[in-house]
């Protein structure tokens, strides 16, 4: 059975107890993070270096898989959402992003 289309309503995030490691034998990098990312709003994630944020966004788009815990958008657990789906209707806006000089058709090589 294919995993159910995800068409959120909302754009509600609940993380509740989100606990991540990179290998099982590696120690938790995120430990119990619980916390709701209301609808409709840009939310900005902000910590020192090495606080969870790049790991955070891995969880979120299922790039690794959390060990205890889980994430639901709109009443809908991601595990339960195809990987295509889920990331094609996510997104993020990195810290530094990348600005690129000149005309689309310089970028591409065929001037």
């Amino acid at each position: 059975m294919a995993p159910p289309l995800m068409e959120p309503s909302h754009g509600e995030v609940d993380i509740v107890n989100l606990q991540v490691r990179y290998a099982p034998h590696m120690p938790l990098v995120l430990r119990g993070l619980t916390c709701t990312l209301p609808g409709g709003m840009k939310t900005g994630i902000v910590g020192r270096t090495g606080s969870g944020k790049s790991t955070l966004v891995q969880a979120l788009f299922r790039i690794i898989e959390p060990a205890v815990g889980h994430i639901v958008i709109d009443g809908v657990h991601i595990s339960k959402i195809g990987l295509h789906d889920l990331r094609s209707r996510l997104s993020i806006i990195p810290q530094d992003p990348t600005m690129f000089e000149g005309t689309r058709e310089e970028q591409s090589g065929s001037t």
